[in-house]
């Protein structure tokens, strides 16, 4: 769907669920709409660098956290 305009949550949960591989491997969405609070201050001291994972070509744009 080229240049398609996501109006809500419901499509674009449906868009990324028709995602899948040509191995098998599909996709399954779960939004979570819960309102975060902003601006919560954290030393970074306490941040478990070890925990994050960046992606090897983006890692300003994509990572993981590694349970």
């Amino acid at each position: 769907m080229s240049g398609a305009v996501f109006s809500d949550y419901k499509l674009v949960k449906e868009l990324i669920e028709k995602t899948s591989t040509d191995t098998g491997l599909t996709v399954v969405v779960r939004l979570n709409l819960k309102q975060y609070q902003k601006g919560i201050p954290i030393d970074k001291k306490q941040i478990d660098q070890k925990r994050i994972l960046k992606h090897p070509i983006i890692p300003e744009l994509s990572y993981r956290m590694i349970a």
